[in-house]
């Protein structure tokens, strides 16, 4: 499962993962992926940064919901000029 707002950035770790093999869902938001979320993801990868609800913030439900995955957080932050 891959969370993330930004099409670009989903779409590159989705497209290497399908190459090796894996079966990979995206989701925009941390909202829309509770909304449609399997039974037991394999692993997920999310951005820290989404609308409505921050990556740590779904780490914690998706621990709180006692879903231990392992789980990738990213983040970035924009470079000064």
């Amino acid at each position: 499962m891959i969370v993330d707002d930004d099409h670009a950035v989903r779409d590159s770790p989705e497209f290497r993962l399908e190459l090796a093999g894996y079966s990979v869902a995206t989701y925009g938001s941390a909202v829309s992926f509770l909304a449609r979320c399997p039974a037991r993801p394999a692993c997920m990868i999310f951005d820290q940064h989404v609308p409505e609800m921050t990556g740590r913030e779904l780490a914690a439900r998706l621990r709180a919901d006692d879903l231990r995955i392992p789980v990738l957080l990213m983040t970035s932050t924009p470079r000064r000029k």
